[in-house]
C-alpha cells in the first residue's frame, strides 16, 4: 500500500469516528435535556454535563480541522483520544462515578484507539481508562468526590465495580486491537488483489490492442461495440468500416448458431472471421466476440 493510500485510509477512519462521536454527543445531549426536564436525581449537575457535551462538539470540530490540514501527522488522533479520555472521565464522575451508567464512554474511546492506531494504542487507552476509573473510585471512596445519590456504597460494591470495569476495559482493548489487526490484513490483501487485477487488465488491454488480429464485440443488431486497432484498420482497408455488409453476414450467423467461422470476400481481398457468442460479456459490450484477419496473402499463395 502506498503512503498516500495509507494516509487516505487513516483520514477516512478518523472522519467516520468523528461522525460517530457527534452522534454519541447528540444522544447524550438529548438524554441530559430529558433528565433535566424530568428532574431525575442522578443528573444533579446538568449544567456541567451540558458543558462537557459542548466541549465534545468543539473537540470534534477542532480535530476535524487539524486532520484536514495536517494529513500525515498523528497529532490530531492523539488530541482526539486524550480529549475523549478526559471528557469521558468528567461525564462519568458528574453522573455519580461508582453509580454512573455512562462508563461505556471509556469503552468507546478504547475502540476508537484500536481503529485509529491498532493494538498498542488500544492497550494504552484501556490502561489509561483503568487508571482514571480506579482513581475516581478511590477518591469517591475517600469522600473527596461526591455520590450522585445519598446512599451508602459498601467497600464490596466499590471493589466489584472496579474489578468488573478494569476487566472490561482491558478485554475490549485486546479484542478490539486483534480485530483491527485482522481487518487491516484483510484490507491490505484485498487492495493487493485489486492492484493485481488492475495490472492484469492493463496488460490484457495492451495485448489486445497490439496483436495483429482484429478483435471486436458486437450486439445482436450487428453493431460493433468495441474494437482494437487491428480490427479498425482491417475493416477500413477492406471498405467495411460502415459495418453494413459485415453486419448482415454476422447477424445471420448469430441467428443460426452460437459460433461460426467463415471467410468474406471484398473485391480482391479475403477476410477470415471467427465468431462466438459469450454470456460473460457485459450487455453494454455486446453479445459476441469476433476475430478478423486478412487472409488475402494466404489465398494468393494457395
Amino acid at each position: 500500500m502506498s503512503p498516500q493510500e495509507t494516509t487516505q485510509r487513516g483520514l477516512d477512519r478518523l472522519s467516520t469516528i468523528l461522525a460517530f462521536r457527534l452522534l454519541v454527543a447528540t444522544v447524550l445531549l438529548v438524554v441530559v435535556a430529558l433528565a433535566q426536564y424530568l428532574t431525575w436525581t442522578p443528573f444533579y449537575a446538568s449544567d456541567t454535563l451540558f458543558t462537557i457535551i459542548v466541549i465534545t462538539y468543539l473537540t470534534v470540530i477542532v480535530v476535524g480541522l487539524l486532520a484536514s490540514r495536517f494529513e500525515r501527522s498523528p497529532v490530531p488522533r492523539w488530541i482526539y483520544l486524550m480529549a475523549n479520555l478526559v471528557l469521558s472521565s468528567l461525564f462519568v464522575q458528574t453522573t455519580g462515578g461508582v453509580q454512573s451508567g455512562f462508563t461505556f464512554l471509556f469503552i468507546l474511546t478504547i475502540i476508537d484507539g484500536a481503529v485509529l492506531a491498532g493494538m498498542p494504542v488500544a492497550l494504552g487507552v484501556s490502561g489509561a481508562s483503568s487508571l482514571i476509573y480506579a482513581g475516581q473510585l478511590f477518591l469517591q471512596y475517600q469522600g473527596i468526590f461526591p455520590l450522585a445519590l445519598e446512599v451508602e456504597v459498601s467497600v464490596g460494591e466499590y471493589f466489584s465495580q472496579l474489578t468488573a470495569h478494569l476487566l472490561a476495559f482491558n478485554l475490549v482493548g485486546i479484542l478490539a486491537g486483534r480485530l483491527e489487526g485482522r481487518v487491516s490484513v484483510a484490507l491490505e490483501s484485498q487492495e493487493s488483489a485489486e492492484g493485481d487485477l488492475r495490472r492484469f487488465r492493463r496488460l490484457h488491454a495492451r495485448i489486445v490492442e497490439n496483436i495483429p488480429i482484429g478483435v471486436f464485440t458486437m450486439d445482436f443488431a450487428g453493431r460493433i461495440q468495441s474494437s482494437n486497432g487491428a480490427a479498425e484498420r482491417i475493416l477500413s482497408e477492406m471498405g467495411l468500416a460502415d459495418e453494413t455488409r459485415l453486419s448482415l453476414e454476422l447477424k445471420e450467423k448469430l441467428k443460426e448458431e452460437g459460433s461460426a467461422e467463415f471467410e468474406l470476400n471484398s473485391g480482391t481481398r479475403t477476410l477470415g472471421i471467427s465468431m462466438v457468442q459469450s454470456q460473460e460479456l457485459d450487455p453494454a459490450e455486446g453479445h459476441a466476440i469476433v476475430l478478423i484477419s486478412d487472409r488475402t496473402y494466404a489465398r494468393q499463395l494457395e
